[in-house]
């Protein structure tokens, strides 16, 4: 009988970020569902870019909606 173990972390958002950027800088890369990370790869010049891979083409639609959503609220320059 095959037992297997998971371990649930619950963690602040800007934690688990920190996590999964240090993660596939260390090894290279990491996967996530349908998603890879890239922490190294040709032509990188800053410490900190890390290259995504979207293995899904509806996730990738979904991250590009967000990501503009995400850039239009950052132009309103609203304090909080």
């Amino acid at each position: 009988m095959l037992i297997r173990k998971y371990w649930v972390i619950r963690m602040h958002w800007r934690y688990r970020d920190y996590l999964l950027k240090s993660l596939a800088v260390v090894f290279g890369f990491i996967k996530l569902n349908s998603i890879i990370i890239f922490g190294e790869f040709k032509g990188k010049t800053q410490l900190d870019t890390l290259k995504i891979r979207f293995l899904d083409e509806k996730i990738f639609k979904e991250c590009q909606r967000d990501l503009r959503i995400c850039r239009k609220l950052l132009a309103l320059n609203i304090e909080f």
